[in-house]
């Protein structure tokens, strides 16, 4: 069963994005035009569940699915939409198989899921 446990900051968090986001680049490179952390583990001092969020602008997101194969070898799921339409989604597990250890969601730039008004 998937635990939800919130946890005291830790600053390995921060290095833990650091290094998901070299993944997606190197998988992605240029067709990722931004790319952020995301969510209760970015933000320095306040408890949080254990999971890296990151999202990620792409210059089009009808194409990301042709990253899955390549995202599966870098071990992540692919999710697709998952309930949000024009979002991409992927998940790493931590070692024990059910529990999530990252979150990525893609968007089209320009997506209003990620621009500000």
């Amino acid at each position: 069963m998937r635990e939800m446990t919130v946890v005291p900051y830790d600053e390995n968090w921060a290095k833990l994005y650091e290094a998901e986001k070299e993944i997606l680049l190197g998988v992605f490179g240029d067709f990722i035009t931004d790319i952020q952390h995301f969510g209760s583990t970015a933000v320095k001092g306040i408890s949080a569940k254990p999971i890296i969020d990151i999202i990620a602008a792409v210059t089009n997101i009808n194409k990301v699915d042709e990253y899955n194969g390549e995202m599966i070898k870098q071990g992540y799921t692919p999710r697709g939409e998952n309930g949000i339409e024009s979002r991409r989604y992927f998940v790493r597990y931590k070692p024990d198989g059910e529990n999530h250890a990252c979150h990525i969601h893609m968007y089209e730039k320009g997506n209003p899921h990620i621009t500000k008004d």
